[in-house]
């Protein structure tokens, strides 16, 4: 059997935030540094989807966006952080 849960804090079953300002006001809810991982996803998505609305996911940035966003979370899931972006020059 399926049931809605809600996260503590939000209010709103499974814990997904409503409203135009919904996960702003669930980030301001984090605390910074027990919650950072969270509220950087939540950040990293919002950049993305916004990439993507305005400029189209099939345009140059769009593209750029998307694989960024890719191989960032292959990083993160394999353990390992790139020590470069896509485009740029190695730092040292």
């Amino acid at each position: 059997m399926l049931t809605k849960t809600t996260r503590a804090g939000t209010g709103t079953p499974g814990g997904v935030p409503r409203g135009r300002h919904g996960w702003q006001r669930r980030i301001e809810e984090l605390d910074p540094v027990r919650d950072h991982e969270e509220i950087h996803r939540i950040t990293d998505t919002a950049l993305l989807m916004a990439e993507l609305v305005e400029h189209g996911y099939d345009s140059e940035r769009g593209i750029e966006s998307l694989r960024f966003h890719f191989y960032r979370q292959v990083g993160v899931r394999m353990g390992i952080t790139p020590t470069t972006t896509i485009g740029s020059a190695p730092t040292r």
